[in-house]
């Protein structure tokens, strides 16, 4: 939100989740897969919670799909996958501190899902 109040950019990526194939979504990711990204098992990741975990998964399967068309084309990058990785990395952020945020700057405006809910302006 800007200093109005009104909303300058959203990035959702339920959408996004919600509109890629069974085929695409429920296709396991290897061990190996897992652990090139920190996961030292499939029930490691299962251990997050819902869009967290989505996040994540669709971020790592998108890497592995568009790896080939990066290793010949220099000029694309894998920012989709980045969007998913920081969109867990918020969540997570939010689901460990929004308690101890809201305590601690409980008069504070909080931005993107209204007052009392989400990370405040601050950060």
């Amino acid at each position: 939100e800007n200093e109005d109040g009104g909303r300058e950019y959203s990035v959702s990526t339920e959408g996004l989740l919600q509109a890629l194939g069974p085929e695409f979504v429920d296709t396991e990711l290897s061990e190996e897969q897992l652990r090139e990204f920190g996961f030292s098992s499939y029930a490691d990741l299962q251990k997050l919670s819902g869009q967290i975990r989505d996040n994540l998964q669709i971020g790592i399967r998108l890497y592995y799909l568009l790896m080939p068309v990066y290793e010949v084309n220099e000029n694309l990058d894998a920012s989709c996958c980045s969007i998913l990785f920081c969109k867990a990395l918020e969540l997570r952020m939010q689901e460990c501190f929004r308690e101890n945020l809201k305590r601690l700057f409980p008069d504070q405006k909080i931005r993107g899902q209204g007052k009392g809910r989400g990370m405040v302006a601050l950060f």
